[in-house]
C-alpha cells in the first residue's frame, strides 16, 4: 500500500511539473541587417531610371528588435508563440555630394567663388520604419535534457508607428521623427519569417535560446506601380521563464 501511494504521489508530482511547463514567457532582443526590394512594373522611363538609381546607390543597415513572447505548448513538440515586439527596419539612402543651392549663384550665370559655409554640400538620409510586431509563430522542438533544437515559422502583422530618420550632412547630424506617410501607405504589413535555433536549459524553470531569423514583408509599403518590400536577417537571443 505504501509503495502504491509513493508511486501515485510521484506520478501526480510529475504531472504537475509537466503542466507547469505548458506555457512560458520570453524576454527577447535581436540585432538585424535590414534592407528592401524595390521594383517598378510600369513603362515610364523616368520611373525606370529612378528605381535603377536607387537600387544602385542605397544600402542596407544594421537595426534592432526587442520585446516579449508568450509560448503555449500544443503537443509534446509543438508550441504556439505570440507576444509584442518593437522593431526598427530600414536602409541607408543615397549619399549626395557636391550640392549647389539657389543662393550659390552669382547672378551672372555662374556660382559664387565663396559659397555659404552654413549650407550643406553633402547629405544622406537613413530611413528607419518603427513597427509594433505581434508574432504569430509555430515552433517545433527536438531533443532532450539540456539542449534542444527547433524550427520556427509564422506570419506576423507589423503595425506601423512612426519613422526615425537620421539626416547626415557635412555640417550636421540630426534625427527627425515623423508618422506622416503618403496616401496608400500600408500601415499594417504582414511579415513571413523562418528560423532555426537552439535552447539551453539553465535550470528547472529558466531556458536560454538563440536563433538566426529571416523575415520578408509580404505586404508592400504602398499601392501603385512602384513596389517596395522590406526584409531583414538577424540573430535573436532571449531568456525563457517556464510557468
Amino acid at each position: 500500500m505504501k509503495n502504491k501511494l509513493t508511486t501515485l504521489l510521484f506520478l501526480a508530482f510529475t504531472s504537475l511539473m509537466y503542466a507547469q511547463h505548458n506555457s512560458s514567457i520570453d524576454l527577447v532582443g535581436a540585432i538585424e541587417y535590414s534592407y528592401r526590394t524595390y521594383s517598378y512594373s510600369g513603362n515610364d522611363d523616368l520611373f525606370i531610371r529612378l528605381v535603377e538609381e536607387r537600387n544602385e546607390e542605397e544600402k542596407g543597415k544594421s537595426n534592432w528588435r526587442f520585446g516579449f513572447n508568450y509560448n503555449k505548448r500544443l503537443t509534446n513538440k509543438l508550441f504556439l508563440k505570440t507576444g509584442l515586439r518593437l522593431a526598427s527596419i530600414g536602409y541607408k539612402g543615397e549619399e549626395q555630394t557636391g550640392l549647389r543651392w539657389g543662393s550659390d549663384h552669382d547672378g551672372m550665370g555662374g556660382f559664387s567663388p565663396s559659397p555659404d559655409p552654413t549650407i550643406p554640400r553633402e547629405v544622406q538620409i537613413i530611413d528607419n520604419y518603427i513597427f509594433l510586431e505581434v508574432p504569430i509563430m509555430a515552433r517545433w522542438e527536438w531533443g532532450a535534457k539540456k539542449w534542444t533544437t527547433f524550427m520556427e515559422t509564422g506570419l506576423s502583422p507589423h503595425i506601423y508607428l512612426t519613422n526615425r530618420n537620421r539626416i547626415i550632412t557635412d555640417i550636421s547630424n540630426e534625427i527627425e521623427w515623423s508618422a506622416v506617410k503618403p496616401d496608400g501607405f500600408n500601415k499594417i504589413q504582414f511579415v513571413a519569417s523562418l528560423s532555426f535555433g537552439t535552447n539551453y536549459q539553465l535550470n528547472d524553470t529558466l531556458q536560454f535560446f538563440a536563433q538566426p531569423v529571416a523575415r520578408y514583408h509580404i505586404t508592400q509599403q504602398g499601392k501603385g506601380d512602384v513596389n517596395e518590400r522590406l526584409w531583414s536577417v538577424g540573430l535573436e537571443v532571449g531568456i525563457r521563464k517556464m510557468l
